[in-house]
Order: C-alpha cells, then structure tokens, then sequence
C-alpha cells in the first residue's frame, strides 16, 4: 500500500508550516498525488505558523478520496519542552444548522510554543473536538448528504507524523491517519427504487469498531476506555423548515441499479483491525410506507489504519413483474397500458377501496380495466356443464398448476409465512410473503388426484360443492437457510378489482388453471375458477388456502416451482 503523506514546512517564529496530502481513490489501497505546498510567512513572534496546504489530505472526505480541513480542526505539536501545544485558531463555521461547516484546502493553524531545539517534531490530529489525548470512534455517526464526509474527524479520524528538518530549514511530515473509512455504496441491481430511502446502515463486528480510547504518546498505542462492537450511521439530514424540508430527511436515495457515490455514497468510520462485520441496511419508501432490512455478511478481513475501502453493495432484492390477469385471459389485466408499456400508463400501484364513498386517486384505480367486449384482456366465461373439467386454454394458463396441484402445495408444501421479506413491485418497495416447497420436494405430488387430506373428494377439477383445501397452521418465520433452497417465495402482491388496485403487502393471489366445474357458488350466475389464496392477519397469523374466485379478478398467473 502506498501511505498518503503530508508534507509541513515549519518555521519558528512566524514562518509558515505547509501541509500536503493526496487521495484520489476510494479504493482498498490509497494512491499517492504529487504534493504542492503553499508557504504562508505570519509575523506574530509568540506562536509558530503550521499550513495545512495544497490538494487532499485533512479531514472531511468526499468520493473520490479528497480530504480537506473544516471547521473547528485543530492540531498539537510537542515543543522543545515535550509539552503538547495545541493550536489555537480555527476555520470558522458550524456552530449550527444556520451555520454551516466550511471547509478549505489550505489553512494556517498558530501553534504556541519553542521549536528551536530539535530537528523534528511531533504532530497529532486527534480528531474533532478532542481533548486530553482522547480519541472516539463514535458509536452513532450522522451524514447529512451523500458523498459528504464533513464530520469524518469528529467520528474517529485521526493522524500522527514526526517532522524532520529540510536543508532550507524548514519541517517537514508524513501524516499518517489511523482511522480505516469505508465507503458504502448501496444499490438494488433489478430495478429502480424511485421513493424507497436508507434512513441508517448499521454495522457490527465481532470485535471492537468503537469507543473512547487514550493514546499513549510514549508508545502511540491506543488504551480502551469504554469500547464497542457497533456502529450506526444516521444517513438522513433535518432542517429546512415545514415548507421547505432537507431534500434527505428521509434518508439517502436507492434509486440506482449501479454503485453510485453522488446517490447515496456513505462513509463509517472504524476502528482499524480484523474484523467480521455485519452490515444492516434500513429502507423505508416514502411511497408505500413499507420498512424493512436488508442484511449483509461480510467475513474477516483485516482493515487497515490509512485506508478507505470501497463498499458496493447489491439489495438483491426480488422483483416480480406488473402482469395481473383475469382467469385464462389472452392479455394481461391493463394490456397494453401495463407500467413500462405504452403510454398513457393505466395500472394503479398503490392500494385503494373498495368501500361505498370512497374516492380513490389515480394512482389506485384506472377505469380502464377489462369489460366483456375485451376479447383480450376479459376472462373465459366457458361452462360445459355441472362436474366438468374445463382447464384453461391459452399458453400461459396451461402452464400454470391445476386445482389438484394447488391442493397439494397448500397441504404438503410445508407453507412458511414471512412477514418480513421485501421484494418490489412496479418500482416501489413492499414485504410478505408465503414460502412453499417445490414440486420436487413434496412427496406424492400428483395432478390427477386431490391430497387425501381432501377426501372424500379425489379430484377438485370436478368437484361441485366448494371442497377447499386449505392450511391454518403456518409457522410465521421463512425455512431455515440452509433449507431455504428447497422453496420458492410466492409475494403478497393483492389483487385487481374493477380497475382498483388492492392489498398488496397483505394477500396473495395466484390462479391455477382449473375452473369450478359448477355456475355458480353463492345463488348467483358467475363463473369462478381455482385459485391459492393466503392472507396475514396481524392476530391470527398465515393462513393459506385453494378457493375458487370469481374469473373477473385480477390475479397473478405465475407457473410454480
């Protein structure tokens, strides 16, 4: 690795001390930047002038690796009397949220004492606001806007030189920080995530990141005071006033599909070391109001003082498409006007009512939705009589499971409620879900026959009294993980109803490809068909079952695993 330095001339009463740094790259191995310096001459004969000069190395970051001195920066520099002297100006600014942090490449600090003795001298930034040799990897850590790391000194970064003596007199040092910086940069790889917003990452090692330390100048070793193995970094600002808000109150954004640091580039500050950390990713989006975490493993791995380390990171969140359809229909349910089709976009996302009075905006129902003289997008209304099987004729619905097949997934395929699994849907994040063994999976799996847990009935396809199969004892947490291969996830992606869009993130509706083989259920003349149903109740958990629905719904016609 190549360490970054700066470089500080020193002159003793009143001559300017420069100092240099370069960092270009937020990369495992910092790369080094020709130095330029900037002498600066002050005339006040009790202090020494250090200049903290030209292009990088302070301590604010931003992507690529550039560092600058902010407000409120000191340092210390041991005189010829082995007192530690602190500098006794600073860059102004940051009082609070009406005064900002200002930041600047090169800057002058006034250090106090006698340099006369010594061809070198020792240098120490112990990070923003320290006092007494004390040194704070701060537990919780506040970023008010990607890219930004104004307040990387006040979370931990700190750097220690020794000078030594130029043939023109003058001092000069290579400052090494101690802190190790990542740099997390979150995106979700299968689609955009327009209004879906990182309120906080939050990191834990099975070692210690954090805490208050005391250096021991004499070793320049650190000695726990008060440690900890986890760090939160608060990624969201405030301010702004009601009527005019932070563009991040909510969070950072996770609305690209590639690693981009002006989006959402975040920095932690970590105590150097080996380390088996554990990254948590909080998402809210604005849109749908869902919240969840998403999880991520990182094994050991030795982080080093003086280098920041380049953390993308992919959601994998899963995505399923924004085809619902009525049963055996040739088209999907808003062909061709479905999202990503062709404009005007009709299809709702965002749920609505279907109770008396209510209004519901456009963004919850369209008017648009499939009448009977749709020959494309409205159901197959065929009934060739009472107890006869009448399985579904277009390509897509041939390919899904019959009423049998569904029985035996909801009976036999070990159903396991996730209330917590997020996926997304039409560009917006949502939770919940059902996991459900695959075909391969489930002993005796047969599509001819109904489970015997059905009997009397043998074959649902043909069945005329509403024999269901249904599962009311579903464990609400997902398979084991090395299990977890064995199942597939079904989401809760609701359902359509007369064009308005309905409890996705509460049920699942899926469509098989056999219709009841009876006109009606409930005294009227409407034609159903079989479908697997399941629902999260807040006080009775998962329930799953195999019913029959009326063909005019917008369900999802998805062939199982």
């Amino acid at each position: 690795m190549n360490n970054n330095f700066m470089k500080i001339n020193l002159f003793v009463l009143g001559a300017a001390l420069t100092i240099g740094m370069s960092l270009t790259s937020c990369t495992q191995d910092d790369m080094l930047e020709k130095n330029k310096t900037e002498e600066k001459e002050h005339k006040n004969e009790h202090l020494t002038s250090f200049t903290g000069g030209a292009v990088m190395t302070r301590t604010s970051i931003t992507y690529p690796k550039v560092f600058k001195w902010t407000s409120g920066d000191k340092i210390l520099v041991e005189d010829d009397n082995g007192v530690w002297q602190q500098s006794t100006n600073t860059i102004g600014g940051g009082t609070n949220m009406f005064d900002p942090i200002q930041e600047e490449e090169s800057f002058t600090f006034q250090v106090p004492g006698q340099y006369k003795n010594k061809s070198s001298y020792r240098v120490l930034y112990l990070g923003k606001g320290a006092t007494d040799k004390k040194i704070t990897f701060a537990s919780t850590q506040q970023q008010m806007k990607p890219n930004s790391g104004l307040d990387v000194g006040k979370y931990g970064d700190w750097g220690m030189a020794t000078t030594s003596k130029t043939p023109d007199g003058n001092f000069k040092f290579t400052l090494q920080h101690k802190a190790a910086i990542l740099c997390f940069m979150p995106f979700n790889g299968k689609t955009e995530l327009s209004s879906t917003r990182i309120s906080k990452i939050e990191l834990t090692s099975d070692g210690n990141i954090a805490g208050t330390y005391t250096l021991n100048t004499t070793t320049n070793q650190l000695e726990d005071d008060a440690v900890s193995k986890t760090i939160t970094l608060n990624s969201n600002s405030f301010g702004g006033g009601f009527l005019s808000p932070s563009e991040y109150r909510d969070g950072f954004p996770l609305s690209k599909t590639t690693a981009d640091m002006a989006t959402n580039g975040s920095f932690i500050v970590i105590k150097p070391g080996a380390h088996k950390l554990t990254a948590k990713f909080y998402l809210e989006d604005t849109g749908t109001g869902t919240k969840g975490v998403v999880i991520k493993d990182y094994g050991t791995f030795t982080y080093k003082e003086n280098t920041t380390y380049n953390m993308k990171v992919d959601m994998e969140i899963p995505n399923f498409d924004q085809n619902y359809y009525m049963w055996d229909a040739k088209q999907n349910y808003w062909y061709p006007h479905q999202t990503g089709g062709t404009e005007p976009i009709w299809q709702p996302w965002k749920n609505g009512s279907t109770s008396v009075g209510t209004v519901n905006g456009p963004e919850s129902y369209n008017e648009n939705y499939p009448k009977s003289d749709d020959v494309d997008r409205y159901c197959n209304t065929s009934f060739p009589g009472d107890g006869v099987m009448n399985e579904a004729q277009t390509e897509l619905f041939k390919k899904l499971p019959n009423a049998n097949e569904m029985a035996w997934y909801v009976v036999k395929g070990d159903p396991h409620g996730d209330k917590n699994q997020l996926f997304s849907f039409l560009g917006h994040l949502y939770k919940g879900g059902m996991w459900i063994l695959k075909r391969q999976y489930i002993a005796g799996m047969n599509k001819e026959t109904a489970p015997s847990e059905l009997a009397p009935v043998t074959d649902l396809r043909v069945a005329v009294k509403g024999e269901y199969a249904q599962n009311t004892h579903i464990p609400d947490t997902p398979p084991a993980k090395a299990d977890l291969h064995k199942y597939f996830f079904l989401p809760e992606l609701g359902w359509y109803e007369r064009g308005i869009c309905m409890n996705i993130g509460y049920n699942g509706y899926y469509w098989s490809s056999s219709a009841f083989a009876k006109n009606s259920i409930d005294g009227n003349n409407t034609k159903y068909a079989f479908n697997l149903f399941f629902r999260r109740d807040p006080t009775f958990g998962y329930v799953i079952y195999v019913e029959a629905s009326n063909r005019e719904l917008g369900f999802k016609a998805v062939p199982f695993e």
